[in-house]
């Protein structure tokens, strides 16, 4: 595997899931220019994971549990340092293990490079219905992760969700993001049933 980026400000965050049978994790990078500390930056970011869970994981099975984030800072140096987290998913039933809701990232700019999503995992038999969710659940989830995006940023921190292109050690801040009513997969959890 290739080394991280420099990318000054830039944390990347893996938020590890399990239903304790199996495991999740995605990925997402958060910014800053002020130069918090990285203790900081990852309580400000479960604290807000904690607070708005009912709607950001409104398509994830109660079975499944954010139990950790690991929080690297991009600055070359840094260790990773991991913290629990008391997020849970919010839907009832069984989970089917290989889908997953994307929500879309947005940062105003073209191209792939400039493009996220972020894949959330375990979704729920109860809230998907031929490989799709309802609108309801998808603008629930949409407005929880912009919901959260506002948490983070808040005064004097100013966190924001953002992309981070490895290629060209460039970050990006979110301006906007859509929860897609059709499931997905990744293949990595696609290939772990087999």
């Amino acid at each position: 595997m290739p080394p991280l980026p420099v990318i000054p400000g830039v944390y990347r965050l893996a938020l590890l899931w399990t239903t304790g049978a199996q495991d999740a994790v995605n990925v997402i990078h958060v910014g800053t220019n002020l130069g918090l500390l990285q203790a900081q930056v990852l309580a400000d970011v479960i604290a807000a994971f904690n607070a708005n869970q009912a709607s950001m994981f409104a398509s994830v099975s109660l079975a499944a549990a954010l139990e950790q984030v690991a929080c690297t800072p991009l600055d070359g140096t840094s260790g990773t340092v991991v913290a629990p987290c008391l997020a849970v998913g919010q839907a009832a039933g069984q989970y089917v293990p290989q889908s997953a809701v994307i929500v879309k990232l947005q940062t105003g700019l073209r191209g792939r490079l400039n493009r996220g999503r972020i894949f959330l995992p375990f979704t729920a038999e109860s809230v998907q219905v031929n490989g799709a969710i309802p609108l309801l659940v998808a603008t629930t989830i949409g407005n929880g992760w912009s919901l959260w995006n506002g948490a983070i940023d808040v005064i004097p921190y100013n966190i924001a969700l953002g992309v981070a292109s490895y290629k060209n050690a460039l970050f990006h801040p979110v301006i906007g993001n859509t929860c897609e009513i059709q499931t997905g997969t990744q293949r990595r959890r696609q290939e772990r049933n087999r």
